[in-house]
């Protein structure tokens, strides 16, 4: 045998060794798993970024939302406490704050209790809603006590004693029977 017979020897036309080329060859074909592995996470990560950015925006969308929301309801809760919660009246309120020149314009809550302070101010439509409510007058006293002391319901009504007593057929003889069936054969209770 010669040394040519050995397999780890180098072919005559091949410049690499082959163990060389085998372990080469191998690395070659780990590393190209391997990018292909990276390169489908790169591609997950990618879509996660572009869910990320998505759900970031209907962040902010949702927190403008909100923040309108609170802005509204602090406006609907400023109005309320100077008696103008009709939902009605409500808009008439902001139609006329609306109405105002945006340049020196308070807040809606603010304008609201300049108006309930001095109603000749107020825009027209809101005056006769923020003027004050006139001052109960005493009742007369007779109608105080005739309020305290509410009629009775059963006055003129028949005593529980006085009532007719119920008809037991059992209890009755032959005759009263056929009299009383006699007396409401002919009478529909419908």
């Amino acid at each position: 045998m010669s040394e040519n017979d050995d397999t780890t020897a180098t072919a005559p036309n091949n410049p690499v060794p082959w163990d060389r080329f085998v372990k080469i060859n191998d690395k070659a074909a780990t590393l190209q798993a391997r990018v292909s592995e990276l390169e489908a996470e790169s591609k997950r990560w990618q879509e996660r970024a572009a869910t990320a950015d998505a759900l970031t925006e209907q962040v902010q969308q949702w927190q403008t939302k909100a923040e309108h929301a609170q802005t509204q309801y602090s406006e609907y809760q400023s109005a309320a406490a100077i008696g103008v919660s009709d939902p009605e009246l409500y808009e008439a309120a902001r139609w006329a704050y609306g109405r105002l020149p945006e340049d020196g314009r308070p807040a809606f809550g603010e304008a609201l209790q300049a108006w309930k302070g001095d109603p000749s101010t107020a825009p027209l439509v809101l005056r006769p809603h923020l003027t004050p409510a006139p001052a109960p007058q005493a009742a007369a006293p007779a109608l105080q006590q005739a309020a305290a002391a509410p009629p009775d319901p059963n006055t003129g009504a028949t005593a529980y004693g006085d009532a007719p007593a119920a008809l037991d057929p059992a209890k009755m003889t032959l005759d009263e029977y056929r009299v009383h069936r006699e007396k409401y054969k002919s009478t529909s209770f419908i």
